[in-house]
């Protein structure tokens, strides 16, 4: 009996345990599937989570490409609406204004030139233009006792030359004039040689005809420096000086070799009429 019942209770512990058993595996399992659960639950949670982040975070990048954009945007037109205010809001000068300002401006240049004049004298020089061809300096001449001479047909004649020894040179003259001498009383009488364009008068000494006056009117004797009827008082002046003349003016120009030989140019118009060569013998 006793053996019956400790195999019943046996029996009734194995049992039991065998229940105990399949309840702590059935609560491990359904614990195992609430954890697995749990973690499935949290991993998708997870999941979401960083999917709805990095949703936001593109969204929020989206905002501020948006926002720089707009900002971008927004100087640009603020500096133009602003210029275009500040344009609009400036008064528009009046003409009295615009006139004043006008006269302060010359003002102050004159006021700028005044001071600059008084404080340092400008010196201006004067610019000659250049050129290729140089500007020839009239030559001022000399006159001297050589001088009292003039040429025809290549040949010189001068004062005090015997006047056959000139009549052998150049030929008879076209005519012959005589007068009573000035020179002195009881001697022979002057004679006037008259040529192409000039005439010579000669005086006796010695019974000698000696050159004393010569006057030439004409282009075909010229003085051996050049100067003929027409030539100017600038040629006068080139051939002979200003220094040497006793005399210049615009009706003539005189040359003195000594006291009393004299060389005289007639002028009019500022050109040569006459030239007188006259030697004084008294």
């Amino acid at each position: 009996m006793k053996r019956m019942i400790a195999v019943a209770l046996l029996a009734c512990m194995t049992l039991f345990c065998a229940a105990c058993t399949d309840n702590n595996a059935e609560e491990e399992s359904s614990g195992k599937i609430s954890i697995e659960s749990s973690e499935t639950s949290s991993e998708s949670s997870v999941q979401e989570s960083s999917k709805e982040e990095s949703s936001k975070e593109e969204s929020d990048k989206k905002d501020d490409k948006k926002d720089d954009k707009k900002e971008s945007s927004a100087p640009e037109s603020s500096v133009e609406e602003s210029s275009k205010e500040e344009e609009s809001s400036k008064p528009e000068p009046s003409v009295e204004e615009s006139s004043k300002q006008e006269s302060s401006v010359a003002e102050s240049s004159v006021e700028s030139v005044v001071t600059e004049s008084s404080a340092e004298p400008v010196v201006t020089e004067s610019v000659q233009p250049e050129s290729s061809v140089a500007v020839e300096q009239p030559v001022m001449g000399q006159f001297s006792a050589d001088d009292m001479s003039f040429t025809y047909n290549n040949y010189t004649i001068s004062l005090h030359d015997n006047m056959q020894n000139v009549i052998a040179s150049i030929g008879n003259a076209s005519s012959v004039e005589t007068a009573p001498s000035c020179l002195a009383i009881n001697v022979a009488d002057d004679k006037m040689y008259y040529y192409n364009g000039f005439m010579i008068q000669t005086y006796t000494d010695n019974e000698a005809e000696k050159v004393y006056m010569i006057q030439i009117t004409g282009t075909a004797a010229s003085t051996t420096k050049g100067i003929t009827v027409g030539s100017t008082a600038a040629d006068i002046e080139k051939a002979y000086g200003l220094s040497a003349a006793t005399e210049h003016s615009d009706f003539m120009y005189s040359y003195n070799a000594d006291s009393k030989t004299h060389l005289d140019f007639i002028m009019e118009s500022g050109k040569v009429m006459e030239i007188y060569y006259t030697y004084d013998v008294a």
